[in-house]
């Protein structure tokens, strides 16, 4: 019977189940680098819009195709300019 001194490492069936979850941990990972570069390149787009002195008091139509070209030339397909919650006015109290 081996004591627990003489016993160093893993074995083979116990590497192979390190490396199953490693392997599957990081193929989780690789997948939501993706969706992660869109989100803050769309973020970075809506950020910049709302101090581009261009744009500023624009019609939506033209402030959305300015939106919608920035986004394809930065290969972003799935942003849809016409949904209702994005575009949404806020209300601001002049005072």
């Amino acid at each position: 019977m081996k004591t627990l001194q003489q016993q160093k490492g893993l074995t083979m069936w116990g590497w192979l189940v390190v490396l199953t979850m490693l392997g599957y941990i990081g193929a989780q990972a690789f997948a939501l680098i993706t969706p992660v570069v869109n989100y803050t390149t769309i973020e970075t787009i809506l950020n910049n819009a709302a101090e581009d002195p261009k744009l500023k008091g624009a019609k939506p139509k033209a402030i959305a195709a300015a939106l919608l070209k920035k986004a394809k030339f930065n290969n972003i397909d799935d942003f849809d300019v016409k949904d209702s919650k994005t575009f949404q006015a806020k209300k601001t109290k002049k005072g």
